[in-house]
């Protein structure tokens, strides 16, 4: 089965660093999407069913806290979002609705295995809602 991602990153060599993780790191198919900011990543994601969405926190026009429930709006069903930040994101400052709708990873933990299996576990936790008839995605 292949799954798809999207990542959103104004960094084109972050988001190159990510995809060449998932290829060598990862015994899953994956079909992966990239955009540079917030439009694009609306634009794309309006045309595509993605499995998973990485959202950078600072994009050039927005915060991928403003991103995310845009995304979410568009979708006919929940898609597990994370949220990746090079410093600290202090999840009490954030929306609750964003709060409960991804999970937090550091861009510094993108050269070890850490996101890919919270990319999976995201999936299977998904799946797993999915089959059993509950929307929610557990917390990570």
């Amino acid at each position: 089965m292949t799954h798809r991602i999207l990542i959103v990153d104004d960094d084109s060599s972050f988001r190159a660093l990510c995809i060449r993780m998932f290829r060598k790191r990862s015994n899953q198919d994956w079909s992966i999407a990239e955009a540079a900011d917030g439009a694009a990543a609306i634009d794309i994601f309006a045309k595509e069913k993605f499995d998973c969405v990485m959202v950078d926190y600072r994009l050039p026009e927005m915060l991928g806290t403003e991103l995310i429930p845009l995304l979410q709006q568009q979708s006919e069903r929940e898609v597990p979002m994370i949220l990746l930040s090079a410093g600290e994101i202090e999840p009490n400052n954030l929306n609750a609705a964003v709060v409960d709708a991804c999970s937090f990873v550091s861009k510094s933990s993108v050269g070890s295995a850490a996101l890919i299996h919270t990319v999976e576990d995201l999936l299977r936790a998904a799946q797993s809602s999915c089959c059993a008839g509950d929307k929610r995605v557990a917390e990570h």
